[in-house]
């Protein structure tokens, strides 16, 4: 079967990516993340719970979030920052989060059951378990 979009990929080729180059070995390793679906789930519960704390008091968007983590020296976004979208999107689905559009700008905050979570400052092991599950679950 043809490819529908073979004159589309052919044209930006020629044009938009004419200078860009990829050795073979990262086009391997894209290939093979693709093809085995790559999951993001190695958030850690420390990581998680200080996304939350960062929107415990009011609504605030991805940028000021990450703002936050980086002045407390959480170092796990730095350099692939749009992973913490990812996460935040992943909480906003398991609704621990809620977010709203406010002049073209995404905010989020807690949810109910997000604020009950953070109220949990001291997670079990079967809690910190739980958490992770549901992150895990959530980002395949």
């Amino acid at each position: 079967m043809k490819d529908p979009l073979s004159a589309l990929k052919k044209s930006l080729t020629r044009t938009v990516f004419s200078d860009m180059k990829l050795l073979d070995d990262r086009k391997q390793a894209i290939k093979s993340e693709i093809a085995h679906g790559k999951k993001r789930s190695d958030w850690d519960v420390t990581t998680i719970m200080r996304v939350l704390e960062a929107v415990q008091h009011e609504p605030k968007q991805g940028f000021d979030i990450l703002h936050q983590l980086f002045t407390r020296d959480e170092q796990t976004f730095r350099h692939k920052e749009g992973e913490l979208y990812m996460l935040l999107h992943v909480l906003e689905n398991k609704e621990i989060l809620l977010s709203t559009w406010s002049n073209e700008v995404k905010m989020y905050q807690l949810s109910k059951r997000g604020k009950k979570l953070l109220a949990k400052q001291h997670l079990s092991s079967k809690e910190r378990s739980s958490l992770k599950q549901l992150i895990e679950e959530a980002s395949m």
